[in-house]
């Protein structure tokens, strides 16, 4: 016998990947730390310098959009971390996190920033002990910085 709990707990999660597949269905979306000033420069740079042809959109951690990708890409809430969240065809969404996630947006780089991809090939290991280093102290190097998108962009950001 299902007991009614378990039943609108499915339904739930099943709403949720479903919303979580349409916010992706147009392209990857990166969740940021909306509170660190490092995030907010590098969501600026990222407008700046990516690739004309780039489908990729923004939302904090924090923010509502933020919170239902994290949970349907299986997430736990304690990571405080870039988060690079696509479609996957066996999960609904998969997210990629700490300096697979940098790799990711180096990837949508124009020009030479884009060979900073090649930082792939060292081992993730070392690459996620380096991006953890510089995570602890990125309160402490920029100021919080209010990110405003301008009015051509902000279609892209989904909070």
């Amino acid at each position: 016998m299902l007991r009614p709990r378990l039943v609108l707990d499915w339904i739930e999660m099943v709403t949720q990947m479903e919303q979580a597949r349409a916010l992706t269905a147009d392209g990857p979306v990166l969740l940021y730390d909306g509170s660190c000033g490092v995030c907010n420069v590098t969501v600026q740079w990222i407008l700046k310098h990516e690739r004309e042809d780039s489908r990729l959109r923004f939302a904090p951690l924090e923010s509502p959009v933020g919170l239902l990708l994290r949970q349907a890409a299986q997430v736990p809430p304690e990571v405080d971390s870039l988060l690079w969240i696509e479609q996957d065809r066996e999960r609904g969404v998969r997210a990629q996190m700490r300096s697979t996630a940098a790799l990711r947006v180096a990837g949508q780089a124009r020009g030479a920033y884009r060979l900073l991809a090649l930082l792939r090939f060292i081992p993730r290991f070392v690459r996620d002990a380096a991006y953890d280093a510089f995570a602890r102290v990125r309160h402490r190097v920029v100021a919080p910085v209010c990110l405003v998108p301008l009015p051509e962009q902000r279609a892209r950001f989904l909070a």
